[in-house]
């Protein structure tokens, strides 16, 4: 009975330091060696957002994003897309976009809206990525020091106006596949 009672205080002062959870399994996070500090990121290979009236294409992404401590569950990142094709047009340059990654559950949230704007032959068509929620699925690798993200979400909503679109409509059965290496300058960072 002594064994029991010596146990059942161990375990609860383990729970209590939180070297194990609740629910018997840890959250993953990321984690860098050193902050507050500046994280970047460069795309490897092409972005591809498949989206109703056809495919677009980026060959280059670079990121940016502060983090403030050690460890974290989310990040919010700032992403610009640039040489960027698609059938319909040209592509107005850059995309930007703001997304939160969550170490945990392999989601990502669109922080605020994501407009496109192609032009093809005096018309423009103007695609708009609203802010969501939870959109799945995101990996994370470690690469020495660096963490590996790659990236194929599904479900993405969208919508378009204008002639140069004229087959858009409003749905949510768009995606996007990539992969981008994310540093931590003077530092590592990774996934835990």
């Amino acid at each position: 009975m002594r064994q029991v009672k010596m146990s059942g205080v161990v375990l609860v002062a383990m729970l209590a330091a939180g070297l194990i959870s609740a629910t018997g399994v840890s959250a993953h996070e990321f984690e860098a060696s050193k902050a507050p500090g500046l994280l970047l990121g460069k795309a490897e290979g092409l972005r591809i957002f498949t989206t109703p009236d056809g495919t677009l294409t980026c060959e280059a992404a670079v990121a940016h994003g502060v983090i403030n401590e050690i460890r974290i569950l989310t990040k919010l990142m700032t992403v610009s897309y640039s040489s960027c094709t698609t059938s319909l047009g040209t592509v107005a340059e850059p995309i930007n976009a703001q997304y939160i990654f969550s170490a945990d559950n392999g989601a990502v949230s669109i922080e605020a809206p994501i407009k496109i704007e192609i032009s093809a032959a005096g018309v423009k068509c103007h695609i708009l990525v609203p802010a969501q929620n939870s959109l799945k699925t995101i990996t994370y690798s470690n690469l020495s020091g660096k963490i590996l993200v790659a990236t194929n979400l599904e479900k993405v909503e969208s919508s378009a106006s204008g002639a140069a679109c004229p087959n858009y409509t409003s749905n949510k059965t768009g995606k996007t596949t990539g992969t981008a290496i994310v540093e931590l300058v003077g530092g590592q960072i990774q996934w835990t």
